[in-house]
């Protein structure tokens, strides 16, 4: 799993403009429980009114399964 801090400093780098998108890997727990490894891709909207960070989140259960 990626630490909140990590999060929070990988969002900075959007916010500041050092960075268009941001892309990492980690574990993602479901409201039920569940976990599951994902792929977050994240980019910052400035021109939006508010401001907004999306983040689009990929399972990639089944890329691992075929890696392996």
């Amino acid at each position: 799993e990626v630490p909140a801090s990590a999060v929070q400093k990988l969002v900075a780098t959007l916010v500041q403009g050092d960075k268009d998108e941001v892309v990492f890997e980690t574990q993602i727990r479901s409201a039920a429980g569940n976990s599951y490894p994902a792929e977050i891709c994240m980019q910052y909207f400035d021109k939006e009114s508010p401001p907004v960070v999306l983040a689009i989140v990929h399972d990639t259960s089944q890329r691992q399964q075929l890696d392996s």
